[in-house]
């Protein structure tokens, strides 16, 4: 959770939290014997990312080391639990071991060889303690730790011509066979073929091999006679293996699904809604239309109905993954932001471009006023755009933030306010009219992902890449004190040895320095 480890009570719901990253962390793993915890974190690029060994009952630090460079991609202790093995990012390639008893580090080893790329995922066996596999962007190895000369060997596994990017690792219980979901759609199944003795050592008794391909029973009857499969869309993303020997997948399969909110039962399903993961969704007031934005770039007008779902349109203008979506409050606009550095406002009656936004940035979010009047955006600049809808002209821009990227925006119902999300794991409200910040929140351990009033604008919704769902109460004299000090600006008068100042009380804090006028503490 950000920064820090949290373990959970599932019954009690009693939390204790592991502190000592200075980082996000990145990647987290228990021993099989439950007496350990290891977590590695992301750093900033030319520092090295710290790992830590964790005692999980008294919630101490046994060790840690700074191998790896920039970022820990994965862990994983061995079947014993007295290896942990680490994977470095892309920055840095690198497998390491460390000793737990000794608490020492044994060796390391490069990742992959010089026809492949990165490695992504690493697993322990079951039965073989000295051994481990790693696997990602065309490799796929079997280790081997030789504790007592301090070296670690690999070997690849043969796959012939084969070329893939694995997303995750399986092996079964017997370590015969390894699994491993890759981003094509399909599953590669290897025989390992390490030695059933395991007194003679845990060196394979021949090379590990590649034995099949696996894809998705097909429905068309024309595949199936020549014995070909269907690609689980947009990749395998993760594979459980079960005790009776079924392979449980979870894919992004490009679909849209609508469920009841009261009981959660699924409405309807539509299937391929994009050539890629679905990305975003919005729906207009009065329930008939859908309207979907993919990682390909395309933004599809959907029909809705109780037992058919039509596609009505294609719009084609963006070259990169769409961001948001959102319709104005009388269902005639519509505006998509994306990653290509523009926002399209559309005219929904006659699914055409009306006008184009385009700034120097990555655009996460854009959202029309409640009045439809302006359009506000947030992105990878760090600032907040002001935008009118009829001509599409740049108003304002303020900065949003100083450290991070702005990753979404929402208005409140009155359009007095609007609440940020961002990279630097705030919360801000801040006034419309003036663009002045009214409220920080800082509860959040990680980036915040999502924000959203209430419908009667009495709560704010956030989320983080962490899992955190926080609901806030929004300060309800925060409006009348906006409101009556945006009609009267009050003064004061301040004398001191260069000059007399009348200013407005809510500029005094902003225009003088402490360092030019002694008086800047003076707060209103």
């Amino acid at each position: 959770m950000g920064y820090k480890v949290v373990i959970r009570n599932i019954e009690t719901s009693e939390q204790r939290f592991l502190s000592g990253h200075t980082n996000n962390v990145s990647a987290l793993c228990v021993s099989p014997c439950g007496k350990y915890v290891a977590s590695g974190q992301n750093n900033h690029l030319g520092f090295k990312a710290t790992v830590i060994v964790w005692n999980y009952e008294e919630g101490t630090m046994m060790g840690s080391y700074e191998t790896h460079k920039v970022g820990v991609e994965d862990l994983c202790f061995t079947c014993n639990g007295d290896f942990l093995v680490s994977l470095g990012g892309r920055d840095d390639g690198n497998v390491i071991v460390w000793d737990v008893q000794k608490n020492s580090l044994i060796c390391g080893s490069f990742a992959s060889n010089d026809t492949s790329g990165d490695a992504y995922n690493v697993t322990r066996m079951h039965l073989h303690g000295g051994c481990f596999v790693t696997a990602g962007d065309r490799t796929l190895k079997i280790w081997r730790i030789e504790a007592e000369k301090r070296r670690v060997h690999g070997i690849d596994v043969e796959v012939g011509k084969l070329k893939r990017l694995v997303n995750c690792i399986v092996v079964d219980e017997k370590d015969e066979i390894v699994y491993c979901g890759t981003s094509s759609g399909d599953i590669i199944n290897a025989r390992l073929n390490l030695r059933d003795d395991l007194e003679c050592g845990d060196s394979p008794a021949r090379s590990p091999v590649m034995i099949g391909c696996y894809s998705k029973i097909t429905r068309d009857l024309r595949k199936m006679k020549t014995g070909e499969g269907d690609l689980y869309a947009g990749g395998v993303t993760s594979l459980l293996l079960l005790k009776d020997g079924k392979l449980l997948v979870a894919w992004n399969d490009g679909t849209i699904r609508a469920f009841a909110s009261h009981n959660g039962q699924l409405h309807f399903a539509i299937h391929n809604a994009h050539t890629k993961a679905v990305s975003t969704v919005a729906v207009t007031n009065d329930g008939v239309t859908l309207i979907s934005g993919g990682c390909d770039g395309q933004v599809r007008i959907w029909e809705i109905k109780a037992d058919v779902q039509r596609l009505i349109s294609i719009l084609k203008e963006h070259r990169g993954p769409i961001t948001s979506l959102h319709i104005s409050s009388n269902n005639e606009n519509l505006i998509s932001s994306s990653t290509d550095g523009t926002c399209v406002v559309w005219d929904v009656t006659r699914r055409a471009r009306k006008h184009t936004l385009m700034g120097n940035t990555m655009f996460m979010m854009a959202q029309f006023t409640p009045d439809g009047i302006q359009i506000l955006t947030c992105g990878t600049d760090r600032k907040i755009a002001y935008w009118e809808t009829l001509d599409g002209s740049l108003v304002r821009e303020i900065e949003g933030s100083n450290v991070g990227t702005l990753n979404c925006v929402d208005i409140s119902p009155d359009g007095r306010c609007f609440v940020i999300g961002s990279n630097d794991c705030t919360v801000k409200i801040w006034e419309y009219d003036s663009a002045d910040l009214l409220h920080i929140g800082t509860s959040h351990a990680a980036i915040i992902t999502g924000c959203k009033f209430s419908a009667d604008g009495k709560y704010i919704v956030t989320t983080s890449a962490d899992g955190a769902i926080i609901i806030w109460k929004y300060p309800s004299e925060t409006s009348e004190d906006s409101k009556s000090t945006s009609q009267t600006r009050r003064t004061v008068v301040i004398e001191s040895s260069y000059q007399l100042f009348l200013i407005g009380v809510k500029d005094l804090k902003r225009k003088f320095t402490r360092k030019r006028y002694p008086f800047a503490n003076v707060h209103h």
